[in-house]
């Protein structure tokens, strides 16, 4: 996947439709009847989700993925839970 047919999104990046990622599909998430969307472990161990409705790929990187955590709250003491 080039840099230059990709789009910047706030975490992560979108790439064109029916871009083929090297990974391994680990499931298919499902509503309903209806497959929505695939996950799959690229090759470098990142996680890629593709959307079967539109056919894009996102893809985070590592920093991206820590960033995310940190917002979900991993570093607050134990007892502390912001989804709560």
């Amino acid at each position: 996947m080039s840099n230059q047919n990709r789009y910047s999104a706030h975490f992560g990046c979108l790439y064109p439709p029916n871009t083929i990622v090297d990974g391994t599909a680990v499931t298919d998430l499902k509503t309903g009847n209806k497959l929505k969307y695939r996950v799959i472990v690229g090759r470098n161990g990142l996680p890629v989700i593709q959307s079967h409705q539109s056919a894009r790929t996102w893809m985070p990187s590592w920093e991206e993925l820590i960033s995310l955590a940190v917002a979900a709250g991993i570093d607050l003491e134990a007892g502390e839970n912001p989804c709560h």
